[in-house]
């Protein structure tokens, strides 16, 4: 055994011929040992030359175990430092990158939350991540599109709404107008219901302005206009309307024609 492992136990005078005072004593390594072997110990290490343990048990006070690590040298420990802290280093740094990609998809949500919060619904947030990162995204997407939806209805509901009202409000205005003076009382009352329900569309539609801009789309004004003439010619109206192609085709919204 002693002839394979190296190890062999000496004297404290047999130690010291062999390399003990040329040992460094770790008192950390001691105090381990020395738990271990439930007495004093003492451990020292080699400095120079191949590196040896020598342990003082506190079974044989004044001999002194040599422990040859054959298979490290000096320069394998500075190695095998080198290699722990690479080991540290690059787990230290896959662990970053993992929680990155885990928290991409999730800063994505969050822009794309911060735009719906303002009523840009265009953005579609990528399902990927992790299996409940998806599922929450997919909710998300689902909901904005039905925000989006809702949105439009309301939109388009409030600016047919304005307009519908306004167009019988004009003509029981004119309607007013034509009212004999001896009708005045009546007729400035009519006037001030219908300026307050003009008031109160404007503010309909200065809301739907304000509330979320909607896209323009180029269409030609000769064609609405002769559109308008149309149907007012259904009732026995004259009028004399002639188009210009000069103009062409104008940014329009559709929602409020």
């Amino acid at each position: 055994f002693f002839e394979i492992t190296g190890i062999e136990v000496m004297t404290q005078r047999e130690a010291m011929r062999n390399g003990l005072g040329q040992s460094r004593e770790y008192s950390g390594l001691s105090r381990s040992m020395s738990e271990q072997l439930d007495g004093f110990s003492r451990v020292r290490i080699s400095q120079t030359g191949p590196l040896i343990y020598w342990v003082e048990a506190p079974q044989a006070p004044g001999y002194w175990v040599k422990v040859p690590l054959i298979g490290f040298k000096e320069n394998n420990l500075e190695f095998l430092t080198f290699y722990l802290s690479s080991i540290g280093f690059l787990s230290v740094l896959g662990g970053w990158l993992f929680a990155r990609h885990l928290n991409r998809p999730l800063k994505a949500l969050q822009q794309a939350a911060i735009k719906v919060s303002v009523g840009d619904f265009s953005t579609k947030v990528g399902e990927q991540g992790s299996t409940e990162v998806i599922e929450v995204t997919r909710a998300f997407n689902q909901m904005s599109r039905g925000i989006a939806e809702l949105e439009n209805d309301r939109r388009l509901l409030m600016a047919g709404v304005s307009h519908d009202l306004r167009t019988p409000l004009t003509r029981i205005r004119l309607a007013t107008e034509m009212m004999a003076d001896t009708d005045e009382f009546l007729r400035d009352g009519i006037i001030y219901d219908i300026e307050d329900m003009n008031g109160i569309i404007d503010q309909f539609i200065e809301y739907l302005r304000h509330h979320k801009r909607e896209e323009l789309i180029c269409e030609d004004i000769n064609a609405l206009a002769a559109e308008v003439v149309h149907s007012e010619l259904q009732h026995q109206r004259s009028i004399t309307f002639k188009s210009n192609p000069n103009i062409g085709k104008i940014p329009l919204s559709i929602v409020a024609i």
